[in-house]
């Protein structure tokens, strides 16, 4: 089911080089790592706390009527 925020942006850190990437959160349901394009560093994401967030806003946006 796509959501209003799939289409939001969150801007992600390297952990290894310090640049940041954007992705799109619904891009962010669907991966596990993505790929620094800085240094090439393979960087997890922390599912739980991605998917949790993600609710918790979706959530909101459906209480608010968006």
């Amino acid at each position: 089911m796509r959501w209003i925020l799939d289409d939001q942006h969150v801007d992600l850190q390297c952990p290894k080089c310090g640049r940041v990437t954007t992705k799109r959160v619904g891009w962010l349901k669907w991966h596990e790592v993505y790929e620094c394009p800085g240094c090439g560093a393979e960087v997890p994401l922390d599912r739980t706390f991605l998917e949790d967030k993600i609710k918790e806003l979706e959530e909101t946006a459906r209480k608010l009527g968006l």
